[in-house]
Order: structure tokens, then C-alpha cells, then sequence
């Protein structure tokens, strides 16, 4: 189960554009990680 911590920016690391991106609590795995977005090239996430 995620739980949304909090809504931040981050920078797309193909074009180093800021883009929307959200820090997620995943409870199963007991994890925090990063998930973001860029319009031009695709989702990423980081732990």
C-alpha cells in the first residue's frame, strides 16, 4: 500500500526540465521513493 507524502518538483533527467513529482511512502515494501513525470519522456522513480 503507497501513502502520498508530499507533492514536490524534480528535474527530468533526460532533459533537465522541472516536472511535477510526488514522495511516496510504500508501506509493504517499507520504502521511500520518488515518482515523476515528464511530459516529453515518460515516468521515472527513484529510491
Amino acid at each position: 500500500m503507497e501513502e502520498l507524502i508530499r507533492k514536490t518538483t524534480s528535474i527530468c533527467p533526460e532533459c533537465l526540465e522541472q516536472i511535477p513529482a510526488r514522495v511516496i511512502y510504500d508501506k509493504d515494501k517499507d520504502i521511500v521513493y520518488i515518482r515523476k513525470s515528464c511530459e516529453k519522456h515518460g515516468d521515472w522513480e527513484d529510491i
